[in-house]
């Protein structure tokens, strides 16, 4: 009797143990301050345990370094390990071929090794490290949908990058030092959300028509005025307002004002194609609150 009473509440504590693990794993931002148990003992434990349950939450740990036999985990699925002090990610990290979510947010890091051999990772975050440059990025695997960037050195869009990653739907590339954007043309065909707030954007040209599967836009708190200082045009192109799929666009903490958006070019189509995305949300019983871009 004692000895089934013993499994069963080892049964349960291991099963509280993944739990726990999974949902610091998938809850906790940068930005938040989770309370966790760090040192070699806990680390061991997690890691142990994460061999059988697929996930591994070791955000907040004061790590230097990937913790010894991490790649040995084969069966994981999800790796966080946000807000350390990692300046290195090894390329061994292509060994975990289960991976499907990355989590390396508000490290050190220089550089994201190639990617590409995991063939089931989905949704990469690596936001507020010191990636400087687009070759600080390494390739990335085709079925990827989900990739943040923000808050790096970038200083561009990584294209070369960018091209290969026809499954992308989110991507955000806010705070990098951006001043222009490549002509997309047909890369990216599934993107749906593009963020590039706090960047140096003066305008947004026919670049993202190209985009047809992209109905989000952020360009909040840009560099964005009513007319482009270099060509003497609106700084949102017809093209963008009436060509693309685009149906919300953010642009708080720019240079220009409602009126201005309300002068430019095309932008009737935008906001006649806004509007029927508005009743169609309303009509399924959702709800919709439809500023003019967040702009006053």
């Amino acid at each position: 009797m004692g000895n089934k009473e013993s499994s069963h509440s080892s049964t349960f504590s291991r099963g509280q143990g993944a739990t726990s693990d999974f949902r610091d794993a998938l809850t906790s931002l940068p930005g938040s301050a989770p309370k966790n148990k760090t040192g070699r003992k806990v680390t061991a434990q997690k890691m142990k345990t994460a061999g059988a349950t697929g996930v591994l939450a070791l955000q907040e740990h004061g790590l230097k370094e990937i913790p010894e036999g991490l790649f040995t985990l084969v069966k994981l699925r999800t790796l966080n390990m946000a807000s350390n002090s990692l300046k290195l990610l090894p390329a061994a990290v292509s060994t975990l071929t289960k991976l499907k979510i990355l989590r390396l947010d508000s490290n050190k890091l220089e550089a994201i090794p190639d990617l590409s051999a995991l063939s089931s990772l989905t949704d990469v975050s690596a936001g507020s490290n010191q990636l400087a440059g687009a070759g600080a990025l390494g390739a990335l695997p085709a079925c990827l949908k989900k990739l943040v960037l923000r808050d790096n050195r970038l200083g561009e869009v990584p294209a070369a990058v960018l091209d290969g990653l026809p499954a992308l739907q989110v991507l955000d590339l806010s705070a990098n030092g951006i001043e222009g954007l490549p002509p997309f043309g047909a890369t990216l065909p599934a993107l749906e959300e593009l963020i590039l707030d706090e960047n140096s954007l003066r305008a947004l040209g026919d670049e993202l028509v190209g985009l047809s599967k992209l109905k989000k836009l952020s360009v909040r708190s840009n560099r964005i005025a009513a007319v482009d200082p270099f060509s003497g045009q609106q700084s949102i192109s017809r093209g963008l307002f009436a060509d693309s799929a685009v149906e919300s666009l953010e642009l708080a903490g720019n240079a220009l004002d409602k009126t201005d958006l309300m002068r430019m070019e095309g932008v009737d189509d935008f906001l006649a194609r806004r509007e029927k995305n508005k009743n169609k949300n309303l009509q399924g019983g959702g709800m919709l609150t439809l500023s003019v871009c967040g702009l006053d």
